[in-house]
């Protein structure tokens, strides 16, 4: 569950942008943006259960990016919600480790 900041947002926003990594920092709830998170999943790769899968990625347009003997790791960029679904999809196949980039935006149009 996300904790809620008892900052207001322009001391989030300065808070953020003092980081040493931190390039720029824009506040995007006013303005129309596009947003996503990339999830990277490592399955365990069984032969009898491939083919559904495969089948299961190709629905969500999920990419694998490696091979292993028993594993599997595909990815998949997309919003909150479809990355959630692919999570729970995998999930009776054996999610063997994860990493997830949770939500990156920008703002939509000519700005």
């Amino acid at each position: 569950c996300p904790q809620q900041s008892t900052l207001p947002p322009d001391g989030i926003i300065a808070s953020v942008a003092r980081m040493d990594f931190v390039i720029q920092v824009d506040d995007l709830s006013r303005r129309e943006f596009v947003d996503r998170e990339l999830v990277l999943l490592k399955i365990r790769r069984e032969s009898e259960s491939l083919p559904q899968l495969m089948q299961i990625l190709e629905v969500f347009r999920a990419g694998v990016v490696g091979l292993g003997e028993t594993s599997i790791t595909v990815e998949l960029s997309g919003d909150s919600e479809r990355v959630e679904g692919l999570i729970r999809m995998l999930s009776p196949f054996g999610i063997l480790s994860m990493a997830r980039t949770g939500k990156i935006a920008i703002k939509r149009g000519d700005e």
